[in-house]
């Protein structure tokens, strides 16, 4: 499994979308952390840096799509199965390779934008530096099994379905629509089907972020693990029971 890993990670790293999106990111970062350079402070950056927290779902999907990007139109799937590799290698290698490129795509975004804003900007209060902070990290935590949720629905989305546009509008419509769909379910005045479409919502990857706005406990921390472990199951779940069943042409 660890040579798979390997080599999955070589063969991203040689994936122009990777440097693409990380320069992207960095360049919205230097942009950003120049555009307030005067009126803000160190501690004003790393709390707009606490927002963008959503962001880290479409950052997790991207990189799977890097790594899992043609397997089905370039007949890798069929070449690798030829050789004799395991599916359930195949799904969970491919899998952890893109969480560790995720995971190192995070570091570089976060570290660099904490990096150009303390560079960029006055260093303001200690005491409110150091609360700041906590709550960045906070929220990173928070927010981190919600990342590694919605990376394995697209992982799932990619290996089931063969039409690689199909599995990306899917992954797009989750993450972008799934939550503010269910929202209007709940309005609707039938208990039948506003008090299942509530449960849902409450599961949903995005609906954890509007509850930042409140007090942080660790009562939503846990909330929030639970459900993106929840996800990371269910989804592995179910996508290595049908990649086990698919017939790879």
């Amino acid at each position: 499994m660890l040579n798979y890993i390997k080599a999955e990670l070589y063969r991203a790293a040689h994936h122009m979308t990777v440097y693409l999106v990380s320069g992207i990111l960095l360049a919205l970062a230097l942009a950003f952390a120049t555009m307030w350079v005067g009126p803000f402070t160190f501690p004003n950056m790393a709390a707009l840096l606490s927002v963008t927290m959503p962001v880290g779902l479409f950052m997790a999907a991207v990189m799977d799509v890097v790594v899992v990007s043609g397997i089905h139109r370039t007949g890798s799937l069929k070449n690798e199965l030829s050789f004799g590799i395991p599916r359930s290698r195949i799904y969970l290698g491919k899998l952890t390779a893109a969480f560790l490129l995720s995971v190192m795509l995070c570091a570089l975004v976060l570290g660099g934008f904490l990096g150009l804003s303390c560079l960029l900007t006055a260093p303001g209060d200690p005491e409110e530096t150091r609360v700041v902070l906590a709550v960045l990290g906070y929220v990173v935590a928070a927010s981190f099994p919600l990342w590694l949720g919605a990376l394995s629905v697209t992982h799932m989305l990619f290996f089931a379905l063969k039409s690689e546009v199909m599995a990306a509008c899917l992954t797009a419509y989750l993450l972008l629509l799934g939550e503010p769909m269910t929202a209007i379910f709940t309005m609707i005045n039938s208990e039948t089907i506003a008090a299942p479409a509530r449960a849902v919502r409450e599961v949903m990857l995005t609906t954890p972020f509007w509850k930042y706005e409140g007090e942080l406990t660790w009562q939503l921390m846990a909330q929030n693990w639970a459900i993106g472990l929840g996800w990371l199951v269910v989804s592995t779940a179910v996508g290595l029971w049908v990649f086990r069943r698919a017939e790879i042409k």
